[in-house]
């Protein structure tokens, strides 16, 4: 699936970048694009459903939760200057690859 947010890896299918812009959250977007998922992967043979989500985000955080996901590995990096605001980091982020804040 080329462009795809979401890709095959073995038998685990990896959501990217999953977001709802703000405007439209909590009217059931996400809900509806997390069951097209976990529909297409049970449709296609996956076993399993992985994806990152910042660990900062508490509202996405308890959204995936009461979903089913769990955690069950963590990604961890060293910040080169410790003094920096993390959110300062994610916020570059956001700009370098062309997100909205």
């Amino acid at each position: 699936m080329n462009g795809a947010s979401f890709f095959q890896v073995g038998l685990c299918l990896d959501i990217d970048e999953f977001c709802v812009d703000e405007s439209h959250r909590r009217m059931g977007a996400a809900t509806e694009m997390i069951s097209f998922i976990k529909a297409y992967a049970k449709a296609k043979g996956f076993r399993r459903i992985e994806l990152n989500v910042w660990e900062f985000n508490q509202g996405a955080l308890a959204f995936y939760e009461e979903r089913g996901f769990e955690t069950y590995r963590r990604y961890m990096e060293m910040i080169r200057n410790i003094h920096i605001n993390p959110m300062n980091i994610y916020a570059d982020r956001i700009k370098r690859n062309g997100y909205k804040n």
